[in-house]
């Protein structure tokens, strides 16, 4: 009778340490969740010409570690530390990695015109820019997120206040305001300039 008691005991004991543990799969579940790790890439489709260059930029949150950049086909475009160069027409997708997560750009290179188009959005790198006299501003315009430093025409409302050259430079002349419009192909943005008295 005793040996009978001895052994429903230990099948007790052995049923209640069970039922305390989680199964493996749930355990798995919990521990990967814990140390889940997500990334996130500032542009996730971009369209360059051979010659190119962006920057793309990743944030990892809480991960403090290295991320790493890799391209599907560097022959395209290769990438070094988020600096993305097109090198010829295809495609590729560029990644960026830390462990347990991975986010990826995709690039097209092409030799397309964007101003053939009429899908292509015009966009400044600053759309209200404050110089001094004499000081200078570099505008950059981006066609569809992309660079572009050719066929662009450049003009000002008032060249007393500001002059701007073929390069994009925008010159401080005097104190006031004045307009640049920036033509693309069919289409134009625009750039609000302030000149104020030199900063000592």
């Amino acid at each position: 009778m005793k040996k009978i008691l001895s052994v429903v005991l230990m099948l007790l004991v052995a049923v209640c340490v069970f039922a305390q543990r989680p199964p493996e799969r749930v355990k798995n579940e919990i521990e990967e969740d814990s140390h889940s790790q997500h990334i996130y890439i500032n542009k996730h489709k971009v369209t360059m010409r051979p010659g190119e260059n962006i920057t793309l930029e990743a944030d990892a949150f809480d991960y403090m570690g290295r991320i790493t950049w890799k391209s599907s086909n560097s022959h395209v475009a290769y990438v070094d530390h988020g600096k993305v160069y097109a090198r010829d027409c295809g495609e590729c997708r560029i990644y960026a990695s830390i462990p347990g997560a991975s986010e990826y750009c995709e690039v097209i290179v092409t030799r397309d015109n964007y101003r053939h188009h009429h899908d292509y959005k015009l966009t400044l790198n600053d759309d209200k820019v404050v110089v001094g006299r004499g000081e200078i501003f570099h505008l950059q315009l981006y066609v569809n997120g992309s660079a572009e430093d050719n066929d662009i025409t450049y003009s000002t409302d008032d060249s007393r206040v500001a002059t701007i050259d073929r390069y994009g430079v925008i010159t401080g002349r005097g104190i006031g305001t004045t307009t640049i419009t920036v033509k693309y192909g069919n289409k134009e943005v625009t750039c609000d300039v302030r000149v104020i008295r030199n900063r000592r």
